[in-house]
């Protein structure tokens, strides 16, 4: 591989990214996905997870069960 090779690639690269919806390797610059056909000039927004879902407060319910287990124990 010569050294123009490398610069080739290296190059296309820089100007190439992945289609968020079909993973295809589109044009940096491209506003519509030649695969799929899809709008890629509008970034795609993950959802945030609801804080009652989050690993803090999954360890809180069940800490918060095992005491009410305990105490049912104890006052039954």
């Amino acid at each position: 591989m010569g050294k123009n090779e490398m610069a080739t690639i290296s190059s296309n690269a820089r100007n190439v990214r992945e289609c968020p919806f079909c993973k295809e390797l589109i044009a940096k610059s491209a506003t519509r996905c030649p695969h799929c056909g899809q709008n890629v000039s509008v970034p795609v927004q993950r959802r945030k997870r609801p804080f009652w879902i989050g690993n803090f407060m999954i360890g809180f319910y069940a800490a918060t069960a095992f005491w009410l287990f305990l105490f049912y124990l104890y006052f039954r």
